[in-house]
């Protein structure tokens, strides 16, 4: 299969081309490298080093014997050459990570919403209507977000994208499969909705090929084929606007920083593991939908978890005090969330769940490179609004010890 991913330097992106080009795929990155510009905009680096694109990619030729083609393009502006790109090396699929991933970035300013919609739907668009000039039939594969149904508490299991509904009629009741509601808690997400807008739209209009995955929150670093040399190593975020909530607590453990609990840490959210991240857009990969079909939705997630119990256990496993900070997010402070994820399960998956051995590995990764931590860089202080900046300025957290 040939694959361009789109988005390939980033958290998700780097390892998931280096997975496909490990099975034997045909792979080539587009990238404008914007992840690392923001780096320098918020004054923070990655815990763990990040070698320059050509160096990463002359480090996997050698290790592998396997190119990886490298092109440097902003989806959303630099549309012909995309489409020249598509008309060229005519791909058999796509995957699309290339949109502004942080809820948090999203909220900092009217700036950062305006670059966020801006970068996010004209990217998909672009990329979409791109392939219907190019004529080609290209299965299209973009990881979204559990995020899209929002948190509150359904009283049910959220199912895979499409949910049954009875409509009343003058002749009874009528059988309906609908889009789940949305619900976005921030700009970023509420991005994502959109697209998936634009999916049923391209696929009702254009017969497009399109999967879309609703993935859960994000812990762990490594991958099989990022651990096999420092220069291929993933991205290792800490900071407020883009450390992913477990991989924060374990990286706070490692740096003598207490572990960040935004409100009670009621929060109940869906997780999933960096390995089976890239597991699982490879079975989207060999299972696509027909020409013609709906989108195929597939919640990519493996677990849940309430936030207040992941910093009880790394608390326990590594001896770091609790801080229970005022929540910058708009958000309930309580919620309980059941996920369907079938679809992946039903392809093989076999998923990596929340191990204290596991955990305890993250965990030295992150203290080998903690003398790289900017502590100043690890609260959380974008605000969705007024009243909640107003919260986070407030007195000095409480703490507590573990026990």
């Amino acid at each position: 299969m040939r694959v361009l991913v789109l988005g390939g330097d980033g958290f998700c992106g780097w390892p998931t081309a280096l997975h496909l080009s490990a099975k034997g795929h045909e792979v080539a990155i587009v990238d404008n490298l914007s992840r690392r510009e923001i780096d320098e905009e918020l004054e923070v680096q990655s815990l763990t080093p990040i070698t320059p694109m050509e160096t990463r990619l002359a480090v996997w030729k050698k290790l592998t014997g396997r190119s990886i083609a490298f092109h440097k393009l902003t989806m959303g502006q630099d549309y012909d050459a995309f489409l020249s790109l598509l008309s060229s090396w005519r791909p058999t699929a796509i995957v699309h990570f290339a949109e502004q991933r942080a809820a948090p970035y999203s909220m900092k300013s009217a700036k950062h919403k305006r670059y966020t919609v801006n970068n996010n739907l004209n990217a998909t668009n672009d990329m979409l209507a791109a392939v219907v000039e190019s004529g080609l039939d290209i299965h299209i594969v973009h990881l979204g977000t559990m995020g899209v149904y929002g948190y509150g508490t359904a009283g049910m299991a959220i199912p895979e994208g499409y949910l049954s509904i009875k409509i009343q009629t003058p002749n009874g009741l009528v059988d309906q499969e609908i889009l789940y509601p949305a619900n976005p808690g921030s700009i970023y997400h509420m991005t994502k909705t959109q697209d998936a807008l634009f999916f049923q739209f391209y696929a009702k209009n254009d017969k497009l090929r399109i999967t879309d995955l609703h993935q859960g929150i994000v812990w762990g670093c490594q991958t099989e084929e990022t651990r096999q040399d420092e220069a291929l190593i993933n991205r290792f975020d800490y900071d407020g606007d883009y450390g992913t909530v477990l991989n924060r607590f374990l990286i706070q453990s490692q740096v003598g920083h207490p572990l960040t609990v935004h409100g009670a840490g009621g929060q109940t959210r869906a997780f999933i593991n960096i390995q089976d991240t890239v597991r699982c857009i490879a079975l989207a990969l060999d299972n696509p939908p027909r020409r013609g079909e709906r989108v195929k939705i597939m919640n990519q997630m493996t677990e849940c978890h309430r936030v207040r119990d992941l910093a009880e256990l790394v608390s326990r496993l590594t001896g770091a005090e609790i801080a229970y900070l005022p929540n910058p997010r708009a958000e309930a402070d309580e919620n309980d969330l059941f996920v369907e994820n079938k679809h992946l399960r039903g392809y093989g998956l076999k998923p990596i769940t929340l191990a204290d051995g596991l955990l305890t590995e993250i965990a030295e990764t992150a203290r080998a490179f903690a003398d790289r931590a900017d502590l100043t860089k690890v609260p959380c202080v974008s605000a969705w609004n007024a009243e909640r900046a107003a919260d986070i300025s407030g007195p000095p957290p409480a703490r507590r010890m573990p026990g």
